[in-house]
């Protein structure tokens, strides 16, 4: 017969409690485990749950709205660069490149800074490559237009300002974006096109957080085949490349009525984790524009404007961050092949009616 003590029984007692604890909470934990993968196995979760690095996704062709949950990345001080998607010039035929644009390697800078004299210079025609893959934006609340500025990164994804086509004082989401890549005085050289899905950070969505004011358009036609599209790029917010000389090109308000493409390049002043600051000439209408390098044969998108001098005596953007990088190209490798909707405006009657001609086998010529 074994005899127990007080101490042993006593002992005894406390350690059941604690494994029955420790069962209990492994339990729980597994749970809650579970919960968050059959979530994210969903791609959604719900506004409680969010996290700055959650993303809003808006479907303009169903007017949902989602949010889908992504991981932050830690390890950008490994970085040394990163490209995805090269560069593409377009399927169109290459006309004489306007010799405005710098080489990264060998600009040293302008002797004025952008709050001295205005050094923006028109870019006509717009035919030629990069310039053709620069978009003007017309988002679209109720019967009220603004205007904003973008980049063609892939056959049908546009790059822009997160404001640009989210405002949470106009209501959220614009209801209609159009997008003209390359316009010329207000000529649609190549035709336009409209977006059926926009992606932000939700950070942008409920804090309106310069630090992640950026968003991608998917579009309803792959328009880029023809005009192109520049890459992009990210490296640590230390590297000397935002330092150096850079081009911007986008649509200023302040400047013909917004119809023309205006470009300028000067040198970047410094980068933190999510912005990036540089002497640029800008103006309202240009923001979404890109922020790019180019290395005298390729082009990359380093950052998209989105704000003017702070008081820093430095315009700034949205920086790609390697966490913005990644899902970037998540985003476009999940999008399925779109196909072009009619667009069915009403141009009045002075296009309307149709005249017709009798036609017969031998008696009637075409001109093909």
């Amino acid at each position: 017969m074994i005899r127990y003590n007080k101490f042993t029984v006593l002992i005894v007692f406390l350690m059941s409690i604690i494994l029955s604890l420790n069962f209990f909470s492994q339990n729980s934990s597994l749970k809650n485990n579970c919960y968050k993968e059959l979530k994210n196995s969903q791609k959604i979760i719900n506004y409680k749950d969010y996290t700055e690095d959650s993303i809003d996704i808006c479907d303009l062709n169903n007017n949902i709205e989602k949010i889908v949950n992504n991981t932050k990345y830690s390890n950008e001080i490994q970085i040394s660069g990163y490209f995805f998607k090269p560069p593409f010039e377009g399927l169109i035929p290459l006309e004489s490149n306007i010799s405005i644009e710098f080489n990264h390697d060998t600009f040293q800078g302008k002797l004025e800074s952008v709050i001295g004299e205005d050094g923006r210079v028109r870019v006509t025609p717009t035919t030629s490559y990069p310039w053709r893959t620069i978009c003007k934006l017309y988002a679209t609340w109720g019967t009220t237009t603004y205007v904003g500025s973008g980049a063609l990164i892939d056959e049908k994804h546009v790059l822009t300002a997160g404001h640009c086509v989210y405002s949470e004082a106009r209501g959220g989401w614009a209801d209609i974006v159009k997008i003209v890549p390359g316009m010329d005085n207000g000529n649609e050289l190549y035709g336009h096109t409209y977006a059926i899905q926009m992606r932000t950070y939700n950070d942008w969505i409920n804090y309106q957080s310069g630090e992640h004011d950026f968003a991608v358009l998917t579009l309803d036609s792959n328009i880029g085949l023809q005009t192109g599209w520049m890459g992009l790029e990210t490296h640590p917010r230390w590297a000397s490349i935002y330092a150096q000389g850079l081009n911007l090109a986008g649509y200023p308000a302040d400047l013909d009525g917004g119809l023309n493409m205006y470009f300028d390049y000067d040198l970047g002043t410094y980068a933190n984790e999510y912005n990036h600051w540089y002497i640029i000439d800008t103006s309202g209408g240009q923001s979404g524009s890109p922020l790019w390098r180019y290395d005298g044969t390729n082009r990359y998108i380093l950052t998209v404007h989105a704000y003017s001098d702070d008081g820093s005596g430095s315009n700034h953007g949205t920086r790609i961050d390697k966490n913005k990088f990644d899902i970037i190209k998540n985003w476009i490798q999940a999008d399925k092949t779109s196909s072009d909707k009619p667009d069915m405006s009403d141009r009045g009657d002075l296009y309307s009616g149709f005249n017709p001609t009798p036609v017969g086998s031998g008696l009637t010529d075409f001109n093909i």
